[in-house]
């Protein structure tokens, strides 16, 4: 009896090995917070309420306007704000301060960001070549950022946009896309 009963309970414990699922169960299904987050920011953007720039959305109030700082060693342009005695400037490399009294002379000037934010906000979001394109022309300004935000919003247009997938540096392979 000893025996039967240590075989039924190797059995059992076999069964239980055979039947125990191998993998994990899928997630629950709900939205991506991140991706609902993104959608977010992207509606408030169309809405004009927000601007894309330098990787985050921000006010479009927040950044000033775009100028042209002539000092006595250097030209800065960016998009300048009053701070008291000081002025914040930011550029595409990030924000540096300047005392009001080291500038020789200001000048407005439109900046490559403003002419983006113009296309972007008159560009169709279902038109993935359009965002592609726009993309492609963010690239040329020197505005990197804007370009991967341009493009992701064309794979949201159209997930297979092999173009926009491309210059994301995906790559085809046995039907999928990977990195």
């Amino acid at each position: 009896i000893p025996s039967l009963l240590a075989s039924a309970g190797i059995l059992a414990a076999a069964a239980a090995i055979l039947l125990w699922p191998r993998t994990a169960p899928p997630p629950p299904a709900g939205p991506d917070p991140e991706v609902e987050q993104w959608r977010t920011l992207e509606r408030r953007a169309a809405e004009g309420r927000l601007v894309y720039h330098l990787g985050r959305y921000v006010t479009r109030e927040s950044l000033g306007e775009g100028a042209s700082l002539r000092l006595k060693d250097r030209t800065v342009e960016g998009f300048v704000v009053e701070r008291g005695e000081g002025l914040a400037v930011s550029t595409s490399g990030g924000t540096i301060t300047l005392r009001k009294d080291d500038v020789i002379e200001r000048r407005r000037v439109r900046l490559p960001y403003e002419e983006y934010w113009e296309r972007s906000a008159a560009a169709d979001p279902r038109d993935a070549a359009a965002l592609h394109d726009l993309g492609l022309w963010c690239r040329t300004q020197g505005l990197p950022d804007a370009a991967v935000r341009e493009l992701r919003r064309a794979l949201a247009a159209a997930p297979n946009h092999s173009p926009s997938r491309r210059e994301l540096g995906y790559a085809l392979r046995d039907g999928r896309w990977t990195r």
